[in-house]
């Protein structure tokens, strides 16, 4: 029986993309891209809980993996953004960039960041 979450599969499925996904060239994220992916998503979930298990997954041009969390009212999104050479979060208000930094340590990004400013009933 398979237990990954369906975020867990979204993530595996982005090193299935085709070349040129987004028709400016951008390629499928390599294996070690998706599995840093992958171990960050498991870390939150050990730290915070299954609600935060299941953020939006998208892949970035770079090539890399979003992980997209959206508070209640959508008015704060939080976006972890992993490449081949860095991890890089992202706070949004109503859709600006307000904050940012590097995110080398997915425990202190559940911690210190997205527990901040996304709240879930966990």
């Amino acid at each position: 029986m398979n237990s990954m979450s369906p975020a867990m599969h979204a993530i595996q499925d982005l090193a299935k993309l085709p070349g040129n996904w987004n028709s400016y060239g951008a390629q499928a994220p390599a294996a070690s891209t998706v599995a840093r992916a992958m171990s960050c998503l498991e870390t939150v979930r050990e730290m915070l809980g299954p609600a935060y298990g299941e953020p939006e997954v998208q892949p970035t041009p770079d090539p890399g993996v979003a992980l997209i969390w959206r508070g209640h009212v959508h008015t704060s999104d939080i976006e972890i953004l992993i490449t081949p050479t860095s991890t890089e979060w992202v706070l949004l208000k109503n859709h600006r960039i307000v904050d940012r930094g590097l995110a080398p340590d997915a425990k202190e990004f559940s911690r210190d960041i997205l527990a901040k400013f996304v709240k879930y009933a966990v």
